[in-house]
């Protein structure tokens, strides 16, 4: 994990009490030296074992003395702190506690897995000697291809049988995975020893390499071998591409687990989904029952981060070139190796595309298929894109962007069976929806409905529903009359709220005339009333109406519930409005001050953003990624009316403290912004996302 506890954690200084604590009440034993006489250690790991936890303790002692506190949780505000304390060279403090962090892993892994197997020479759960009747029968003894099985272990059948056939070592595992079986302790002792044997010959070897793939190919079965093979060694050593991600740690947005970790949770999250009965899964599995090549899948998802350890800027590229390595090694034929390929390389392509594009746009869809290439990939990507979500965290894969994945996965797959053509069938759906609006609102609202469906952009009707539209409709009128009945012809919008305390937020609809840098006004007034906004949703009409959805909780993340607080928000936005530049940065920092932060500013996640002429046909398309805090949107939306930008469409969203936005912008007249334009837009939005700006 991120945040590892040094003391109770696996792999921490517990594992190591605990053995010697074992040792005494089953032996009488309670020194590492009298360990390796019985046999229980051997001296290499003895050695092993002192170091890791010497290194552990000392880690401990300097978190304590910084901290001035007992303290066993490594946090990632004290991993910098540590790192600098043990004098770790890299000059950049992110490096430096990623170095710092891969020893640590390292030396809690070696931790666990010397004290698992040493727990197994111990045998502390004696195998059943008798079974059946009287417990006169002997238990069932199985023997194949030099392995026997009994008690639901997998054994050598003779001391030398790895020695006469050294292809036995895969070969181990594929019988434990077929048979459903636990490698015993001598067997796991054994492969260890054997693995100077996994070498170049080895690894090319037609005998290893269908039995690798044999493995890969029993879909639901893969991950506690896989598992198995990344603990005992033997994963890194046949792919060594895998075996440079071991406790390595990158500090990114959304993953919790060092690389190894993720990808192995990854491989099981896949697994659980053939066995799955929930209701939210039923597509996936039927996805995945007739997939034909679960291999090439699984495969994709072992190498799909391979490239972190290359640190480039573009692991996916990195990774796919490995992944092309792997590929000839195991002499793939053409059509398996580009579905390999193709996966790892566009693995982070269909979540992105669907929280950050716009899905309606045809240009999006027959992009994403040009990538892809072919439905049997489409599904596949679709697969891996659920595993890699869920991997990551548990919070991470949300109903949100499940949605949104799957709305992108049905319009692409229309587009392989029907072309460009696919994007008219959606036609019929929304006339499906109008008429269901209809129904839900009075007679009178005939021209507004012909209005808004007549106005709003396509992307709208995607992700509302006819009884969420109805209700966006008599906002709609509610602003109108608002603004008829105000002698002044009020510019202040209205507003609807709605508390969703089962997702921890409130939903915001506010409607009003479009003009310029509103968007920024509203997102202030919300910031200066100390109110977080989660994700935004943004819509303008061809009539110069925006709707703008807005998803907010208190800096605790709960609902909004204070009617005081409501008010609030309501008034400072009407002030605003009155008021051609109103600035609302110094009653946002006040309240930012209130706010404390995970992370420290010493640790600070970096900052990403793109700005791209290429990627669509009418707007510059700009993606922002950085560290939450309150205010940043506000910032991020007053450099855009700064550059003097127009926002069309954008997704605001924060997951996990990380703030990530896209923006579809033009210049004031429409077109792109030039090369001048961007830098100029690149160095205000850096600055607003740098606390200096603060």
């Amino acid at each position: 994990m991120q945040e590892p506890h040094i003391k109770n954690g696996v792999g921490g200084l517990r594992d190591y009490q605990n053995l010697l604590w074992l040792a005494y009440f089953k032996e009488r034993i309670m020194t590492m030296p009298k360990l390796v006489e019985s046999k229980i250690l051997r001296d290499s790991e003895r050695r092993a074992l002192d170091r890791s936890y010497d290194f552990l303790m000392r880690v401990r002692a300097e978190m304590q003395y910084l901290g001035g506190r007992a303290s066993d949780t490594l946090t990632l505000q004290m991993q910098g702190k540590v790192a600098t304390s043990l004098d770790y060279p890299q000059k950049h403090i992110l490096r430096r506690v990623e170095v710092f962090m891969r020893e640590y892993y390292t030396n809690s892994r070696e931790i666990q897995l010397i004290t698992s197997s040493a727990m197994e020479r111990l045998k502390l759960e004696p195998e059943p000697q008798k079974t059946g009747l009287l417990g006169f029968l002997k238990p069932k003894v199985e023997t194949f291809d030099g392995f026997s099985s009994r008690g639901g272990r997998l054994y050598l059948e003779s001391k030398d049988a790895l020695a006469s056939d050294q292809y036995r070592i895969i070969r181990a595992f594929h019988h434990a995975q077929v048979r459903q079986l636990e490698l015993s302790g001598e067997l796991r002792d054994s492969l260890r020893r054997k693995l100077p044997l996994i070498n170049r010959t080895f690894q090319y070897a037609r005998a290893s390499r269908e039995t690798f793939l044999a493995i890969l190919s029993r879909k639901g079965e893969v991950g506690r071998i896989l598992r198995e093979m990344h603990d005992l060694g033997f994963l890194g050593r046949y792919i060594p591409e895998f075996g440079e991600l071991t406790c390595l740690v990158q500090h990114e947005f959304y993953h919790r687990y060092t690389t190894d970790e993720h990808t192995l949770v990854c491989v099981a999250k896949l697994d659980g989904i053939l066995f799955s009965d929930e209701q939210r899964f039923r597509g996936y599995r039927a996805m995945f029952q007739r997939l034909e090549d679960p291999a090439m899948l699984y495969l994709a998802i072992l190498l799909h981060d391979t490239g972190k350890a290359a640190n480039t800027r573009h692991h996916e590229d990195a990774s796919a070139t490995l992944a092309q390595k792997v590929a000839r090694r195991l002499q793939l034929s053409s059509e398996r190796r580009k579905m390999l390929i193709t996966l790892v390389n566009s693995h982070y392509e269909l979540s992105s595309i669907a929280q950050k594009r716009n899905l309606e746009d045809p240009e999006t869809i027959s992009q994403f298929a040009a990538i892809v290439g072919s439905k049997a990939n489409l599904d596949a990507l679709m697969l891996l894109t659920l595993a890699d979500g869920m991997g990551t965290s548990d919070e991470n894969w949300s109903d949100w962007k499940e949605g949104l994945v799957w709305t992108l996965y049905r319009y692409t797959s229309d587009y392989f069976d029907h072309g460009h053509s696919s994007m008219a069938i959606s036609q019929k759906s929304l006339a499906e929806l109008r008429e269901g609006v209809g129904k839900r609102l009075p007679k009178d609202y005939t021209e507004e409905i012909a209005a808004h469906f007549g106005h709003m952009p396509d992307r709208y009707w995607q992700m509302f529903a006819s009884e969420a539209v109805a209700l966006h409709l008599r906002l709609f009128r509610n602003f109108l009359e608002n603004h008829l009945r105000s002698e002044s012809g009020a510019l202040s919008p209205a507003f609807r709220w709605q508390a969703r305390p089962e997702l921890g937020h409130s939903e915001v609809a506010v409607c009003g005339w479009d003009r310029p840098r509103l968007l920024e006004r509203i997102a202030g007034a919300f910031l200066a009333s100390h109110i977080n906004i989660l994700s935004a949703d943004i819509f303008t009409r061809a009539d110069n109406l925006a709707l703008d959805i807005f998803r907010v909780s208190t800096i605790s993340h709960d609902p909004i519930s204070s009617a005081k607080d409501i008010a609030k928000v309501e008034a400072q936005l009407s002030e605003s409005l009155r008021v051609e530049d109103f600035d609302f940065r110094p009653l946002i920092s006040r309240a930012a001050r209130l706010r404390t932060y995970r992370i420290s500013q010493d640790a600070d996640l970096p900052t990403k953003i793109s700005i791209s002429n290429s990627d669509h046909p009418v707007y510059t398309l700009v993606d922002v990624q950085s560290f939450d805090r309150l205010g940043l949107l506000y910032r991020l939306l007053r450099a855009f009316g700064e550059a003097g930008v127009n926002i069309a469409l954008s997704r605001v969203t924060t997951e996990m403290d990380v703030a990530i936005d896209s923006f579809y912008v033009s210049n004031k007249d429409g077109t792109k912004l030039s090369d001048s334009g961007i830098r100029r837009l690149q160095r205000l939005l850096q600055r607003a996302c740098s606390r200096t700006s603060e």
